[in-house]
C-alpha cells in the first residue's frame, strides 16, 4: 500500500505532508487497515540522506534503527550472492526501505522518486494507492532530457494501469499534456490540484502562527489549516497531500473530512527549516534548480518584512533599531545550473524587500561536499570568471567562515539583524547539520523533602517547547509522549532515592536532579544531594504553583523584599569581559550546549589570574552587544531601585522612597528561568532593560534559580 511521488520541485515536502496526515487520519481509510482515532503507522522514504543513511528510511517519523539497518542490508546481501549484476547503492537502499517497511507492518508506505521516475529503483509498484507529480521544470537534463516534454516522460513512468494521479495545476501545459496522455492510455483517473490560498491577506506585522491555508477540493469541500514559516510554495504542495489523502479516504456521514491534518511547516524535515547552528538560527533550503530558488527568494522576501515588522515592535522595548542583513551561502553540485540558480534568488533584491535603506544582502560561495562519492561539488573559483552580476559575491572556505566574520561584526555593538540562508543543494544542508554542536536539552529541578520537585510544571512545560523548537520531536503529541516519559523517570528515581534513605535509616535530602533528553529521546535522570544552607531561600510560597496560575504573594514588593531574598553573604561577581549575542539560541534555551557561559567564566578568571586579585568572583554578569544585563552564568537577574514615579505621586518629600524589583525582559537575549517566570507573573518583579550602570547604583543586585532560590549578589569591579 503505497503512494508514489516524483516531480522535479516539491516532492519531498508532498512526502513529509502525506507522512502527517496520514499518521492521524480518522474514520476508514482507503487501506481498510483501521478505524477510528488511532494513527496509522506511516513509512516514509525519501532521498538523498542529509547526514546518515538511515534518515532515507523512516517509520512514525522514526529513522530505522541501526540493528534494523544492519539488518535488511544483510538479508539484501545474502540474496545479491545468487545474482550477476551488482546493485547500487541506491538500489540497496530503496530495497532495504521496502523490505523494512514490510517488516514493520506498515499500514501505508510514502515512497519518492530519486531521480526521474520510469526508470527509477523505486518504480517497481505494480498497484500503488495513487501517483502524485508535484512540479516540472528543466532540471537533470543530462539524464532526463532537455524540455519540460522529455522530462515529463520519464516522470508520468509511476502512473500505473487504473490507479488514480494526482497532479499539480501549474505544471506547465506542454509537460502536462504528456502527463494527460499517458494517464489516458493506462485508465488512471487524473485529478488536477490547484494551490490552497491565504484564508486571509498575509500581513508583515500578525504572528505567522495566525496564517491559515485555505484549500477547497474537486468536491467543493474546504479544509483550513495552519503553515507555519512557509514559502508560498507550500500551498501547492499541501493542497496534493490533501487531496490525495481526501481521494483515497471514505467520508463522515455528513460528507465532510473525517479527519483533521496537524500541519507543521516549521518541522518540515527536507523543505525550508530553521536550524540551530552555534549561536545562529540559519535557514536551511534544499532548492538547487531556478524553479525552487524562486521560490525560496519569495520566502525569504516573506520572512524579511516579518522581521522588519517585528523589530519595529521591539523598538518600544529596547532602543536600538536593527537593520536586516541577509547572508546567502550558497553551495551546489558540479552538474547544476549555478548560474540560474544565482539569478533566481538574488533577482530583484530591494524591490522585493519593498526598498528602504534598513535591508541590505550579501552572498557567499562555498564549497559543498556531497555525502556521496560519485558527485562533484561546483568549484566555487569558477564563478569568478562568469559574467554573473552577484553583487559582491566572496568565495570564502566554509560557512562556519561566514558565521565567524558575522559573529566578529556583531560583538563590536553592530545594530543589525542577520538572516543566513544556506542553500544550493540538500548536500550543503547535510553540510550543515553535521557541523552544528551536538547537545541534550537540560531541565535543573529541586527536589525537597518529603517529595516535592519546585516548580516541576514550569520545567516540564518549557521542557516540552524546547522538544518542538529544536526539532527533537515531530509533533506536540510527540512531544507530549516523551515530557510524561521524564516525569515517570523523576518519580521513579526519587522513590529509589528514598528507599535507600529509608534502608539506612537517614533523613531525606535535599537533592538537585538533572533531566537530560537527547534528539533521540533518549533520558538521562542524574540526582545529587545539596547542601540546604541559608542562601537558599523557602520556596513553600512557590510550591503547587502552575504555568497558567498566579501567586498568592502581594503585588507590591515595598515591605516583601526580606521575605523575598533573607539577608545572607551575598555572593561575588563580576561583569563579563565581552558581550553574548542577542539572538543566540542557546542563550535562550537550556541545553547542554553552554559555551557562551563557558568562555564568560573563563576571560574573568584569567583577568583575575593576571591582575593577581585579592577577590575572586563566584559567578559573571552577561550583558549584550548594547550594554544591557541579561543573566548570569547560573542564574536569572534583578535589581532593587526606587519605582519610577511622576512628581505629583509624592504628597510629602520626606516620604520614603517606594522600591521596585526589575528584571531583564527575555527579549535582551536570556533564559526564561521557571523561577524567574514564576516571580515575575507573582507580582514580585516587573520587567525592563538592565544596563550595567543600574547594577552599580542599585539598592540590592538579587540573583534566582528554581534550585538555589532567590539570594543577594555584590559586584565586584573589573580586576
Amino acid at each position: 500500500r503505497t503512494i508514489h511521488v516524483t516531480g522535479t520541485n516539491g516532492k519531498g515536502s508532498v512526502c513529509a505532508f502525506l507522512t502527517a496526515i496520514w499518521r492521524y487520519v480518522g474514520g476508514a481509510a482507503a487501506t481498510a487497515t483501521t478505524t477510528g482515532e488511532k494513527p496509522l503507522k506511516v513509512g516514509r522514504f525519501t532521498s538523498p540522506h542529509l547526514v546518515d543513511w538511515r534518515e532515507s528510511i523512516t517509520v512514525d517519523e522514526r529513522m530505522i534503527s541501526e540493528s534494523d539497518f544492519d539488518a535488511v542490508l544483510h538479508t539484501i546481501s545474502a540474496q545479491m550472492k545468487h545474482t550477476a549484476i551488482p546493485l547500487t547503492q541506491f538500489e540497496a537502499l530503496t530495497a532495504a526501505a521496502y523490505l523494512h517497511f514490510h517488516q514493520q507492518r506498515v499500514d501505508v508506505a510514502i515512497i519518492e522518486v530519486g531521480l526521474g521516475g520510469a526508470n527509477d529503483a523505486t518504480n517497481v509498484i505494480d498497484r500503488p494507492l495513487a501517483a502524485v507529480l508535484t512540479s516540472i521544470s528543466l532540471d537533470h537534463v543530462e539524464i532526463l532530457g532537455n524540455s519540460v516534454e522529455a522530462i515529463a516522460r520519464e516522470k508520468s513512468g509511476i502512473i500505473k494501469r487504473g490507479r488514480p494521479t494526482i497532479v499539480s495545476a501549474l505544471i506547465p501545459p506542454p509537460a502536462l499534456a504528456v502527463i494527460e496522455e499517458t494517464a489516458r492510455a493506462l485508465g488512471s483517473p487524473l485529478h488536477l490540484v490547484r494551490p490552497a490560498t491565504w484564508d486571509t491577506p498575509r500581513q508583515p506585522d500578525r504572528d505567522a502562527e495566525e496564517d491559515a491555508a485555505l484549500f477547497v477540493d474537486e468536491a467543493g469541500r474546504t479544509y483550513r489549516y495552519r503553515l507555519r514559516l512557509n514559502g508560498e510554495h507550500q500551498l501547492t504542495n499541501s493542497a496534493l497531500a490533501i487531496a490525495t489523502v481526501r481521494l483515497l479516504c471514505d467520508e463522515d456521514a455528513d460528507g465532510q473530512p473525517a479527519w483533521h491534518a496537524p500541519v507543521d511547516e516549521e518541522r518540515l524535515a527536507r523543505g525550508v527549516g530553521w536550524l540551530c547552528h552555534g549561536n545562529r538560527r540559519i535557514l536551511l533550503d534544499g532548492s538547487h534548480n531556478a524553479e525552487g530558488g524562486a521560490q525560496l527568494r519569495r520566502y525569504v522576501d516573506y520572512a524579511v518584512r516579518r522581521l522588519r515588522a517585528a523589530e519595529e515592535e521591539r523598538a518600544a522595548l529596547l532602543p536600538v533599531k536593527r537593520r536586516l542583513r541577509v547572508h546567502w551561502v550558497v553551495g551546489m553540485l558540479g552538474h547544476k545550473d549555478h548560474s540560474a540558480y544565482l539569478r533566481s534568488i538574488l533577482q530583484q533584491q530591494q524591490q522585493q524587500h519593498g526598498g528602504g535603506h534598513d535591508v541590505s544582502e550579501a552572498i557567499s560561495f562555498v564549497e559543498v561536499r556531497p555525502n556521496v562519492d560519485w558527485l562533484k561539488p561546483f568549484p566555487p573559483a569558477q564563478l569568478q570568471g562568469t559574467r554573473l552580476d552577484l553583487g559582491g559575491m566572496q568565495v570564502v572556505p566554509s560557512l562556519d567562515h561566514v558565521l565567524g566574520q558575522i559573529d566578529a561584526r556583531e560583538a563590536t555593538g553592530e545594530a543589525v539583524l542577520n538572516v543566513v540562508v544556506a542553500c544550493g543543494s540538500l548536500h550543503l544542508c547535510g553540510n550543515v547539520l553535521a557541523a552544528a554542536p551536538p547537545f541534550d536539552l537540560l531541565e535543573t529541578l529541586r527536589w525537597e523533602p518529603p517529595g516535592t520537585f519546585v516548580l516541576l510544571e514550569h520545567h516540564l512545560e518549557r521542557l516540552a517547547r524546547a522538544l518542538l523548537h529544536f526539532d527533537f520531536c515531530p509533533d506536540p503529541e510527540a512531544a507530549a509522549l516523551l515530557v510524561a516519559r521524564v516525569r515517570d523517570q523523576l518519580h521513579a528515581i526519587v522513590a529509589r532515592e528514598k528507599w535507600a534513605e529509608q534502608q539506612q535509616q537517614q533523613q531525606p535530602s535535599v537533592r538537585r536532579v538533572r533531566v537530560l533528553v537527547g534528539a533521540d529521546e533518549r533520558i538521562e535522570v542524574q540526582s545529587v544531594e545539596i547542601d540546604s544552607s541559608p542562601i537558599v531561600t523557602d520556596l513553600a510560597f512557590l510550591r503547587g504553583l502552575s504555568p497558567t496560575t498566579s501567586s498568592t504573594t502581594p503585588s507590591t514588593t515595598t515591605t516583601t523584599i526580606s521575605t523575598l531574598a533573607p539577608r545572607t553573604t551575598a555572593v561575588k561577581v563580576r561583569a563579563a569581559r565581552a558581550p553574548v549575542l542577542r539572538d543566540d539560541p542557546f542563550l535562550r534555551w537550556k541545553t547542554t550546549h553552554r559555551e557562551a557561559y563557558a568562555r564568560a567564566l573563563r576571560d574573568v578568571r584569567s583577568a583575575e589570574a593576571a591582575a593577581h586579585a585579592t577577590e575572586v568572583a563566584d559567578d559573571v554578569v552577561l550583558y549584550n552587544q548594547w550594554g544591557q544585563v541579561t543573566e548570569t552564568t547560573i542564574a536569572n537577574i534583578a535589581i532593587v531601585r526606587p519605582r519610577k514615579m511622576m512628581p505629583t505621586r509624592r504628597t510629602n518629600p520626606s516620604e520614603e522612597e517606594e522600591m521596585e524589583v526589575v528584571t531583564p525582559p527575555v527579549a535582551c537575549g536570556l533564559l526564561e528561568g521557571t523561577m524567574r517566570r514564576a516571580l515575575v507573573a507573582g507580582g514580585w518583579m516587573v520587567e525592563a532593560p538592565i544596563t550595567l550602570e543600574d547594577l552599580g547604583s542599585a539598592q540590592e543586585i538579587l540573583l534566582f534559580n528554581s534550585v538555589r532560590g532567590v539570594y543577594r549578589a555584590q559586584l565586584l569591579p573589573p580586576p
